[in-house]
């Protein structure tokens, strides 16, 4: 585990291998990922750059090709069907963190792998919004 990262990170970026250089690239010392607009330092670009990464432009406003949506979308289903609400700040952070830990690895496979279908969806809509 990378220091200040979380199970839940592990668990999202299971299976990355020989990426795990990337993902140092990518998170900080809190575990955040680091792909925001307002994180895209130039060590994050020279890195994806070593690792021979091309970008794509990305569309403004675009939370159809963020897959992440589709995660935090289920996450909060399982939270909200819980048998006790939570109360408070700890009580929420502790239902996320076990709910994520259940999250089958067959939902985040699902999302990542719809990725190409969505970009090209994306790229025929000239970046328009597309069903996602």
């Amino acid at each position: 585990m990378l220091p200040g990262s979380s199970t839940s990170l592990t668990a999202l970026f299971h299976g990355c291998g020989s990426h795990l250089k990337l993902l140092e690239c990518v998170v900080d010392g809190t575990g955040e990922v680091v792909f925001a607009t307002c994180h895209r330092t130039l060590a994050v670009q020279d890195c994806l750059d070593s690792e021979g990464i091309q970008r794509l432009v990305w569309p403004a406003r675009s939370p159809d090709l963020n897959p992440i949506e589709n995660v935090w979308d289920a996450l909060g289903r399982q939270v909200a069907g819980r048998n006790y609400p939570q109360t408070n700040k700890n009580t929420l952070i502790r239902a996320l963190t076990e709910e994520w830990d259940k999250l089958p690895q067959q939902l985040l496979d699902n999302v990542v792998q719809s990725m190409v279908r969505r970009v090209e969806c994306c790229i025929t809509l000239h970046g328009g919004h597309i069903p996602y």
